[in-house]
């Protein structure tokens, strides 16, 4: 209770400088920072946010991380020469500080504080710190300002030399690859942060990493599909993946290739963010989208020999989940007109889609009618002749997105309630 009064205290005070030297002066903050270390996670959680809204001043700032106080000379002891726990606790506060805030970098990288996390992302011996480490440095790659300091504090050569060092365990090497991942397709961020050399070192080893995985290493395997999938959701991303792009090759095999596989689900759902499925512009360069179709059409010849619609309708049929990493796909494919042309053919493809009956939750019934708005808008793209030839497959289409993503009734009749009477 103490700690959420100064906490608040604190948040209410960040533009009255002389209560924020009033607080600080005394030994209450290092007092505040001992909570790192208790062993209830509701004190230590306590502790922490009152010195994250302590640093998210700049006075505060000053005080913890460049000025000489017993505040920063505590802060560091408890880095250097705390627990694990404790440590984790100090660096996943200032984490959320690095995210957000260009003076909290600035201050974090003079005051050296990072020097012990470097140690512990590159000792090979403790493969829980390495793990610590880089779930803290994939939580600071997640902003631009995050993933500059991520750069700029060195780290992203070492993230590298993870990645290539086949002496590594498998899960810290592709835990790294996510990391690496982020780098190159930040989340707040439409183009890459770092140099298109470090950007293609870094697909490189996803790709070579891939290639040496067996079918049992699935946890493995789905970690690169996912570190694919996250490079793949910039444009400049999927472009990069496409000019290195046997990884992505094996990536689309699993997606398209076959019917079923433990690692389909999470290559549809990579392959959905390759191909667009969060940019507002899904299209590539003419080069790209060659490339892409090519891929998916190969998988295809190579591992079935069927029809892209056929799997299609397929995994329409499964769980839940797998019709929602399909519906992801849809979406992002339909302003392809390749895309469109193979689908819009299979009657059931196009009879489920419309159906409004085919999905029974609120959130598969959205994703079904976000099918045929996408849908909807690939066929107006044809000329003419092909909206002729595909004049019946347009009005379904056309009524299903108009009716709405619910359980809309077609014609609603007025019916007579009969019930017996009451008889006392």
């Amino acid at each position: 209770m103490t700690c959420l009064g100064i906490s608040k205290l604190i948040e209410h005070s960040a533009d009255d400088e002389s209560m924020l030297q009033t607080v600080t002066s005394s030994n209450l903050i290092v007092l505040v920072l001992n909570t790192a270390s208790d062993s209830d996670d509701r004190v230590a959680s306590a502790g922490m946010e009152v010195i994250q809204n302590l640093a998210k001043t700049s006075f505060g700032i000053n005080v913890l991380f460049t000025g000489k106080s017993p505040a920063a000379d505590r802060l560091k002891e408890l880095i250097m020469h705390g627990s694990s726990l404790v440590r984790i606790r100090i660096f996943a506060m200032i984490a959320c500080l690095l995210k957000n805030s260009s003076q909290a970098v600035s201050a974090i990288k003079e005051s050296g504080v990072f020097k012990i996390l470097e140690l512990e992302l590159c000792n090979k011996h403790d493969i829980l710190a390495q793990m610590n480490a880089l779930e803290l440095l994939h939580e600071i790659a997640s902003t631009p300002i995050g993933a500059n300091f991520v750069i700029d504090g060195g780290f992203l050569q070492q993230l590298i030399s993870i990645m290539s060092s086949t002496e590594t365990d498998g899960i810290v090497r592709s835990r790294s690859m996510m990391v690496g991942a982020r780098l190159i397709s930040p989340e707040d961020s439409s183009s890459s942060i770092i140099s298109k050399h470090d950007a293609m070192s870094i697909i490189g080893n996803l790709n070579s990493f891939l290639e040496t995985l067996e079918s049992s290493q699935r946890g493995e395997k789905e970690a690169v599909f996912d570190a694919l999938g996250r490079i793949g959701m910039s444009k400049n991303g999927a472009e990069l993946l496409f000019e290195a792009s046997s990884g992505t090759a094996l990536l689309i095999e699993a997606a398209v290739g076959k019917k079923g596989g433990s690692d389909q689900l999470v290559a549809i759902h990579a392959l959905a963010s390759i191909a667009g499925s969060e940019r507002a512009d899904p299209l590539l360069s003419n080069e790209g989208e060659a490339l892409l179709r090519d891929l998916i059409f190969t998988a295809r010849e190579k591992l079935s020999r069927r029809p892209l619609s056929e799997l299609i309708q397929w995994l329409l049929q499964q769980p839940y989940e797998t019709r929602r990493a399909v519906y992801r796909l849809i979406i992002s494919l339909a302003p392809r007109p390749w895309f469109v042309l193979d689908i819009c053919p299979n009657k059931e493809i196009i009879n489920f889609l419309t159906d409004p009956h085919s999905e029974k939750s609120k959130e598969g019934m959205e994703w079904r009618h976000a099918c045929c708005v996408a849908v909807s808008r690939g066929l107006f793209k044809f000329d003419q002749s092909i909206q002729e030839q595909l004049q019946e497959v347009i009005a379904k289409v056309q009524a299903a997105v108009a009716r709405g993503p619910y359980l809309a009734r077609e014609k609603v009749e007025a019916r007579p309630l009969v019930v017996t009477q009451e008889r006392f």
